[in-house]
């Protein structure tokens, strides 16, 4: 990838229509670049925004593919090692030590919608897509392309606690920031911003709040997880997910550990430790390692005050009252968020 200033002057330089309309809108100080925009009431950088145009105008989903939603830092690479795992095993059995995870980073191998398809190329030669095609995004769920709520692909939606996921991102901008940026000073101009919405694709409560509302109202098509699920019971939403995208698993392979097996290669422990993810790099030179810091549950606790946890919990529990999602989901119960 360029250079933020790079980066706006090909999107400028191709569209016109996107330059009139981005400086049209709301701006503020960027995390990992110097800009933010609100649109719609979602904050992003350009190149994001410019994307999830694209994807909305062009990508056309097909009804076996699978789109994993997620917001930044909640465990994207985590799910995308998972659900290529669970899809894939018959051609790729976790316990073969020739499985394209122990060479490739997750990024590598499910695509963003975004990023790696709409990115290099506004009108992307879509076939060379796996069958079923599983690709990420980090689209709000209003702007996502129609074909996918159109169609039967499945969709599954992976959150976090917020305080864990300020904690993972503001980490994560500092080490990743384009064109030696500085973005963010300090972890309290970051709790600030974050308190107002204005971290990219947030405010994370409308973000989460609008998948959530969707699960309730379309189970079948929407899988709603929290990254804290995934961590006490692995093995039990495993099958969950796999049920839940029409690849359950039969009884040989639940006596074959297979479930076991998926979730032991698809590890913090496992992929954070392999040599493709300590010194790799991502195609616009992102070292991997980045994707990986601790993967644990509630690190929040050795990084915010006791003050800013008050501020930042009282934001969240005003914005998801009323909702059910604080009773339903212990990542984001009056205690834990």
């Amino acid at each position: 990838m360029a250079t933020t200033n790079e980066d706006e002057k090909i999107l400028y330089q191709e569209d016109d229509d996107f330059k009139k309309l981005i400086t049209s809108l709301p701006r503020e100080k960027g995390w990992r670049v110097p800009d933010i925009y609100q649109f719609q009431g979602f904050w992003y950088h350009s190149l994001m925004l410019n994307c999830f145009f694209e994807s909305q105008k062009h990508f056309e989903a097909q009804d076996s593919d699978i789109v994993l939603a997620t917001f930044p830092k909640c465990g994207t690479t985590w799910l995308k090692a998972l659900v290529f795992t669970i899809v894939n095993r018959k051609k790729h059995s976790p316990f073969s030590q020739e499985h394209p995870l122990l060479t490739s980073n997750p990024h590598a191998i499910v695509r963003s919608l975004e990023f790696d398809i709409f990115l290099p190329n506004r009108t992307p030669d879509l076939s060379s897509l796996t069958t079923p095609g599983i690709v990420a995004t980090h689209s709000n769920f209003g702007l996502l392309a129609n074909s996918i709520l159109e169609t039967k692909c499945r969709i599954i939606y992976l959150c976090r606690n917020p305080k864990d996921t300020f904690i993972s991102y503001f980490h994560y901008a500092k080490k990743s920031r384009f064109n030696y940026y500085e973005g963010i000073s300090s972890i309290e101009e970051g709790v600030d911003m974050f308190c107002k919405g204005m971290i990219p694709c947030g405010p994370i409560w409308n973000h989460v709040l609008d998948y959530w509302k969707a699960s309730l109202d379309s189970p079948d098509k929407i899988f709603f997880v929290t990254y804290e699920e995934l961590q006490s019971e692995p093995v039990s939403m495993l099958r969950r997910m796999a049920d839940f995208l029409g690849y359950s698993f039969s009884d040989e392979e639940e006596e074959s550990g297979m479930v076991d097996a998926i979730v032991k290669l698809c590890s913090f422990e496992k992929l954070s430790n392999l040599k493709v993810n300590v010194d790799g790099k991502a195609g616009y030179g992102l070292e991997y390692k980045h994707y990986f810091r601790k993967g644990g549950v509630g690190d929040w606790k050795n990084h915010l005050t006791n003050e800013m946890v008050e501020r930042m919990d009282a934001v969240v529990e005003e914005k998801l009252q009323g909702s059910g999602l604080m009773e339903a989901k212990a990542a984001f119960s009056k205690s834990n968020a």
